[in-house]
């Protein structure tokens, strides 16, 4: 016979049922959509290579964690939004102010370009540029060393192209342009300087900072070197996970290569999911008790009087350290620690895409296991109900002819 109104509506309810159980089934699964953790891998650094090498083994990097599936990375153009959210007009006042100093330079006021240079500096470190616009505050480094050469201001100068090259390496013959003499035998200096210094490291503080901006509780950080040592770090919620160096066959290896998802591998332990996050301490300074929460104000760019009657200002280096208004570095970490949105981002010849969750192949896949398992358990659940299926009986047949003139195309 035929179920009542009353009995269907019941064995709809039934399967609706079963169907929110074997999906909150799936859902509890540990390689669910939930359990895929956000980490931002911040530019490399990069000694005796081009900047274009840092870049593409950043993305090589990224792209190793996407294979390793348990983390969702960020891409550069999402790590440098987030960062920067509320500083849009910073920005542009920033490049204005720069384009203003490079015009009062040619005209030889080169006290006043300093100062324009100054508030350029400030308004970028307000917007992180250190971790994902290096170029312009690469860029700022530069055009306020020529300023100061052009003073004769030297020592200053060539602490400001340390930091140009470290933000932007290969600077001097990628991206300088009309560069003048005493400059260039300057940036030798720099290179020189940075090369012999200890490795620069993010302090953990920052780090914490950095991902509480972009929602990411894990971040990655490291440098990549001429001979082929890339040394990264893995840091959750502002601690030092696991680092690891080892050494690539060529620089820069290309996206894809299995060097990198193999660095990833090793980074979280070939864990599927990551480990619990540690207490993070919020009063982190660093082990010489500097606490590095803000960024020291930029001072006026003057030239100094001849004998200071009290302490130095300084200012913020691109490693989290600061330089003093004489321009020396006056903190470095002793430690060797060691970019996809629907809004692609161009830089410098790559095009960074990052998908959706619900756009990756894994998240359908288990989807169709779900409707498809909980159809099949479905079945069996409504043969063990009790329910008996509807006899079939003879019935009234009809044929229902439909004129096609009638039907318009939509």
């Amino acid at each position: 016979m035929i179920p009542s109104l009353p009995q269907r509506l019941a064995l709809a309810g039934h399967c609706f049922r079963v169907a929110l159980l074997a999906l909150a089934a799936w859902l509890a699964l540990p390689h669910a959509a939930l359990a895929i953790e956000t980490v931002a891998v911040l530019d490399l650094d990069g000694y005796g290579v081009p900047w274009e090498a840092t870049q593409v083994m950043t993305q090589g990097l990224r792209d190793g964690f996407l294979e390793e599936s348990s983390f969702d990375p960020l891409s550069g153009y999402d790590i440098a939004e987030g960062l920067s959210i509320g500083q849009s007009d910073a920005l542009h006042r920033g490049r204005e102010l720069l384009a203003n100093a490079r015009q009062k330079m040619d005209s030889g006021d080169s006290a006043g370009a300093l100062r324009d240079l100054a508030e350029v500096l400030s308004l970028h470190e307000s917007a992180w540029s250190w971790v994902a616009r290096r170029p312009e505050l690469a860029d700022a480094h530069y055009f306020t060393a020529v300023a100061l050469a052009q003073l004769g201001r030297n020592t200053e100068a060539v602490d400001h192209l340390v930091e140009c090259l470290h933000l932007y390496p290969g600077y001097s013959t990628d991206r300088a342009t009309d560069m003048p003499n005493n400059v260039r035998t300057m940036f030798g200096g720099a290179l020189r300087q940075l090369e012999e210094a200890e490795r620069r490291a993010v302090p953990g503080s920052r780090i914490a900072t950095i991902g509480e901006r972009l929602s990411a509780r894990y971040v990655v950080t490291g440098y990549i070197v001429a001979d082929g040592t890339v040394h990264v770090g893995l840091y959750q919620d502002g601690r030092l996970v696991t680092e690891v160096t080892d050494s690539a066959s060529e620089i820069p290896l290309y996206p894809g290569d299995p060097f990198f998802f193999d660095l990833a591998m090793r980074l979280v332990g070939g864990q599927s999911t990551p480990a619990p996050a540690p207490t993070l301490d919020p009063t982190h300074v660093t082990s010489d008790g500097e606490d590095l929460g803000e960024f020291h104000d930029i001072p006026t760019v003057d030239p100094p009087p001849s004998e200071p009657t009290g302490p130095s200002t300084s200012i913020g280096t691109s490693d989290g350290g600061h330089l003093t208004d004489q321009g020396s570095s006056y903190r470095r970490n002793d430690r060797r620690r060691p970019r996809t949105g629907r809004d692609g981002h161009k830089v410098s010849g790559l095009r960074y895409e990052r998908k959706p969750v619900t756009e990756t192949w894994w998240f359908w896949t288990g989807m169709t296991v779900v409707v498809a398992g909980g159809g099949v358990g479905l079945y069996f659940l409504l043969q063990d109900d009790g329910t008996e299926p509807p006899q079939t009986q003879e019935q009234d047949s009809y044929t229902l002819t439909v004129d096609p003139s009638g039907i318009s195309a939509p």
